[in-house]
């Protein structure tokens, strides 16, 4: 694809989308959760079951309340509802979902609720910029 072509494409979450993603499992600890996010610089860290299947997403925020509320599991402060996003779709679509929920990132699953990677608003911004330096 020439550089005219590639400035026009539609963007996909593939496209951007980070794929090394830090997860935890359900029976780690808030303090494994919160080491995690220290030691990746990351804001969030999506919680997967024995089979590696999405349950749940912790985010700094979660932590923040954890501490201030004196919460101990896991469970009881990460999001079960978790907004996801497919490697398949829109940048755009995905960027209008993330302001919808006031969110900064989704995690990308397969059809099967697999992580395959994580996108952020950050990912996004970069792709559109790459995007617009190739004009």
């Amino acid at each position: 694809m020439d550089a005219a072509h590639e400035a026009d494409k539609v963007l996909l979450v593939g496209d951007a989308m980070t794929r090394k993603v830090f997860t935890a499992k359900e029976h780690q600890s808030i303090n494994d959760v919160s080491n995690l996010i220290i030691e990746y610089s990351v804001d969030q860290i999506p919680i997967v079951d024995n089979n590696d299947k999405l349950v749940g997403i912790v985010t700094s925020w979660d932590i923040t309340k954890a501490v201030a509320t004196k919460k101990a599991k896991l469970h009881d402060v990460m999001t079960t509802n978790v907004i996801t996003s497919k490697k398949n779709e829109s940048l755009d679509l995905v960027s209008r979902r993330l302001e919808k929920y006031a969110i900064n990132s989704t995690p990308v699953v397969d059809d099967e609720n697999n992580i395959i990677g994580i996108i952020t608003s950050s990912d996004i911004n970069k792709a559109y910029r790459t995007q617009r330096t190739r004009k």
